[in-house]
């Protein structure tokens, strides 16, 4: 998991063209350890709602919660947890993300190109800044693990 989590990241990082290099002052804390599939919204923190993605509540209450693992606003990078309730919501993606489901699935439509895929746990995705995305998220929870660079 580590080994593919690592590729996937470094894959991110040449499509939108960074390098990363951790702050020299940067203590090894565990942030690569494996994601927990059991993480359910009690342990997240309520961020507030979809606007603050950008995004377009189309049905659902639309509040999102998460928890970080990482937070650089200096170089532009997150990581950690992000869940919402059942909702639908589009959006064009303010950032390049690449994620994995841990519970819960939802269904990503690009709405330029019309692919349509949908996604369980263990599942993952890369998505490219600036892709406009339609989520539909079938399950009443739906946490993912995440990693992004704006």
């Amino acid at each position: 998991m580590k080994t593919l989590f690592l590729a996937s990241v470094t894959m991110l990082f040449s499509l939108v063209g960074y390098a990363y290099a951790a702050p020299a002052s940067a203590v090894p804390a565990g942030i690569l350890d494996k994601a927990r599939p059991d993480m359910t919204l009690a342990q997240l923190e309520e961020w507030g709602d979809l606007s603050l993605l950008q995004a377009t509540l189309l049905e659902g209450d639309g509040k999102i919660y998460g928890k970080y693992l990482i937070n650089d606003p200096e170089r532009n990078i997150d990581a950690g947890y992000f869940a919402v309730k059942k909702n639908k919501f589009s959006m064009t993606f303010p950032f390049s993300e690449l994620a994995t489901v841990l519970q819960g699935s939802v269904t990503l439509t690009n709405s330029a190109t019309g692919e349509r895929k949908t996604y369980h746990p263990g599942d993952s995705w890369i998505i490219r800044k600036g892709t406009p995305i339609v989520w539909e998220t079938h399950s009443a929870e739906f946490i993912k693990y995440y990693f992004k660079v704006e």
